[in-house]
């Protein structure tokens, strides 16, 4: 489902590689159901939350100019996967919400967004 490939590659060597774990998060979350996927989404709300800090702190390092707006991008994703890990995931159609919300978050903002502190960076 989500496949890795250099053009997803910040200058950032540590950030790469926690991108690289979120999109084999995501692929797991892709690849299990609704009965088991609990577990893989806490550990992506975990994750997450780790990586966005270190992310920001990385951007603040290089004076990113989107920066505010990028830390309101991050609480608005740890506040829906907090309330996916709070509810119980018990259906198809809520299983489905939940992978739609994962690839939302990594076909647009780890394959988008993040690009443009890098883009920004080059200036």
């Amino acid at each position: 489902m989500f496949k890795w490939s250099k053009e997803f590659e910040v200058d950032n060597e540590d950030i790469n590689e926690q991108h690289k774990n979120l999109f084999e998060l995501g692929n797991d979350i892709f690849k299990s159901n609704y009965k088991d996927c609990k577990p893989l989404v806490m550990a992506m709300f975990k994750y997450a939350r780790i990586h966005f800090m270190l992310e920001e702190e990385y951007m603040k390092e290089i004076n990113f100019e989107g920066l505010e707006e990028h830390k309101k991008v991050h609480a608005l994703m740890i506040h829906k996967l907090n309330k996916v890990t709070e509810n119980q995931i018990t259906n198809k159609f809520e299983f489905e919400e939940v992978q739609k919300l994962i690839w939302v978050w990594i076909t647009q903002h780890i394959m988008k967004k993040d690009k443009e502190y890098i883009i920004k960076k080059e200036k």
